[in-house]
C-alpha cells in the first residue's frame, strides 16, 4: 500500500511514502502521520492512498513510521474546502490543510460530552411585525437545504436579535451555529451575552488569544458534532463542523474579516458562503451598511436581501455633521468639533473621537524628492511611533518591522526626512495643549479592553481610540 503525504512547508506538491503492513487499516485520507522528510521525522497530512504508485520503479519510497490520528480530525469537506481556498486564492496545499487541521499532535478527538438539553433563557426583546417576518424566513427554509440571506437596517432594528432567535432554534433541534463578529473585542461582548442566555456549556468562543487548553476542548467537540453555538473571529470560519445548520456574519461589511497577513488568504465572507454550501445549512450575513460585494450579490439574486426598518428599542435620533479637516487654531481639528469638545468638557461629559491611524504620525518622507520611507522588509509604507520611554522608531504595520529614525533616501540620497500626517498619538499632543484641563486616555491597539472598559465607566474622559475598538 502507497500514501501521498503533504507537509507544512512552502512545496505547492505531495510525496509519496510506503505503508507499512501493521500501519495499513490505519492509514486514511484526512489523517495525520510521521514520515521522514529530508532528514528529520516530520508531520504530514494523508491526502490519498492506493495499492499502486507512479514512482519508478528503480526509486525507493521510504515507509511512515506512525499514525497520530485514530480517524480524521475534519469532516468531508476537508479536501473540497482546500481545493476552493487553493483556486480562489492560491497557496500551497500543504499550508491549507494545516491551517484546517492542527499540526500540533495535543489536538486530537476526545470523547463527546453527554448530551443535556438546553435550558435557553427567552429574551427580554419584543419583536416587531417586520422582525417576525425575518425571522420567519429564516425558519421556514427546509433542513439540509442551503439558503443564503442579506439582513440589512439601521441600529436598534432587531438584526442582532433575529439572529440569535434563529440560532436558539438550531439548537434546539440539535445542531451546530457559527456566528462570526469581526475582532476580539466585539466577540467577547457577544460571547458574555450569549452565556447568559444559551448557557455556558453550549457557547463556545474561538480567537487567536485563547488558551490552548479551551481550544483542544472545544476543537474536539465541534469535530464530534457537538450541539453547540459558536462565537468566533474570521479563523472560526476553518474549523471542522459536523452538523453546521445556521451560521451568521455579523458586521459583514467589517474589513477584518479579510487575511492576508499570514497564509492561507481568504475572505471570510466567500469562504463562509461555501461551508455553508456544502453543509446545506441557512446563512445570514447581517449589516447596517453592506459591502459592494454583498450589494452585487443580492442584485444578481446570490443572496436574498431583508430589509428591517422598524426600531424594536427607543433609540435617539443620531445627529450627523461634515466639517473641514482643520481650523485655524488647530490643522486637526474643525471649529465646530472644537467648539463640541469645549462644551462636553465644560457639562463634564465624555467625548470620543475615533482615527484610523496609529502612532505618531502616518508616514516619514524625503524632503528633497518627496519619498516616502518604505520597510525593507516588505516595500510598505512605515509609521512614526513615539514609545512611552521618549525614544522614536519607525514602525511597519503590516509586517511588524522596526527601524531607526535615520533613513536614506534610496532616489536622491537625502538624509533629512520629516513626518506628515496625524496619528493617535499627535492627536493626543494637540489636544493637551488645546484643553490642558481636560483628562486624556489613548487606547491603542495592543491595549487590553477591560482595563480600557473599566477607566472609561469611573472618569469622564476626551477618548481617542484605534478603529479596532469601536464596537466596545
Amino acid at each position: 500500500m502507497f500514501c501521498k503525504v503533504v507537509f507544512d512547508v512552502p512545496l505547492d506538491r505531495d510525496f509519496d511514502y510506503l505503508i507499512p503492513p501493521e500501519l495499513e487499516k490505519q492509514v486514511v485520507p484526512g489523517v495525520r502521520v510521521t514520515a521522514p522528510f529530508g532528514r528529520v521525522l516530520t508531520g504530514g497530512l494523508v491526502v490519498a492512498v492506493s495499492e499502486i504508485t507512479t514512482v519508478p520503479s528503480h526509486i525507493t519510497l521510504k515507509p511512515i513510521t506512525s499514525v497520530v490520528d485514530q480517524k480524521p480530525l475534519f469532516g468531508s469537506d476537508l479536501f473540497p474546502l482546500a481545493r476552493f481556498l487553493k483556486s480562489r486564492w492560491g497557496c500551497p496545499i500543504g499550508q491549507i490543510l494545516f491551517a484546517l487541521i492542527p499540526p500540533q499532535p495535543y489536538f486530537k478527538l476526545n470523547a463527546p460530552p453527554a448530551l443535556v438539553p438546553p435550558h435557553i433563557k427567552p429574551s427580554s426583546l419584543t419583536l416587531g411585525s417586520q422582525q417576525k417576518q425575518a425571522l420567519t424566513q429564516l425558519l421556514e427554509v427546509p433542513a439540509y437545504q442551503f439558503k443564503p440571506f442579506l439582513l440589512q437596517g439601521p441600529a436598534c432594528t432587531g438584526k442582532t436579535e433575529t439572529i440569535l432567535r434563529a440560532a436558539e432554534q438550531a439548537l434546539k433541534n440539535y445542531g451546530q451555529v457559527l456566528l462570526m463578529v469581526p475582532d476580539i473585542v466585539a466577540a467577547r461582548q457577544f460571547i458574555n451575552q450569549a452565556q447568559q442566555r444559551f448557557g455556558q456549556d453550549y457557547v463556545y468562543a474561538w480567537h487567536s488569544r485563547m488558551l490552548v487548553s479551551q481550544k483542544k476542548k472545544y476543537f474536539s467537540n465541534i469535530s464530534n458534532g457537538v450541539p453547540c453555538l459558536v462565537i468566533a473571529t474570521r479563523s472560526g470560519v476553518l474549523l471542522p463542523f459536523k452538523n453546521l445548520r445556521f451560521c451568521a456574519m455579523l458586521e459583514e461589511h467589517d474589513d477584518n474579516y479579510k487575511q492576508e497577513e499570514n497564509k492561507p488568504y481568504y475572505h471570510a465572507r466567500d469562504v463562509l458562503f461555501f461551508r455553508a454550501q456544502c453543509h446545506g445549512a441557512v446563512l445570514a450575513y447581517v449589516s447596517a451598511t453592506p459591502s459592494a460585494e454583498m450589494l452585487r450579490w443580492a442584485q444578481e439574486g446570490k443572496v436574498t436581501p431583508i430589509t428591517l426598518r422598524e426600531f424594536i428599542c427607543k433609540t435617539q435620533t443620531t445627529q450627523v455633521k461634515l466639517t473641514e479637516k482643520k481650523s485655524e487654531q488647530s490643522r486637526y481639528f474643525s471649529k465646530e468639533l472644537l467648539a463640541q469638545l469645549t462644551q462636553n468638557i465644560s457639562q463634564h461629559e465624555p467625548a470620543l473621537l475615533i482615527l484610523n491611524r496609529r502612532g505618531y504620525a502616518g508616514t516619514y518622507y524625503c524632503l528633497n524628492c518627496g519619498a516616502y520611507a518604505k520597510c525593507k522588509k516588505c516595500g510598505a509604507i512605515l509609521t512614526h511611533e513615539k514609545l512611552d520611554d521618549g525614544t522614536e522608531r519607525l514602525h511597519c504595520k503590516k509586517c511588524g518591522a522596526v527601524e531607526g529614525m535615520q533613513q536614506t533616501c534610496p532616489q536622491c540620497h537625502n538624509l533629512v526626512f520629516k513626518s506628515r500626517g496625524g496619528g493617535t498619538q499627535k492627536i493626543v499632543t494637540e489636544l493637551a495643549k488645546l484643553f490642558p484641563a481636560a483628562k486624556l486616555l489613548q487606547i491603542p491597539r495592543r491595549r487590553h479592553a477591560k482595563d480600557c472598559y473599566r477607566t472609561c465607566q469611573t472618569i469622564s474622559y476626551i477618548q481617542i481610540i484605534a478603529p479596532r475598538f469601536r464596537h466596545a
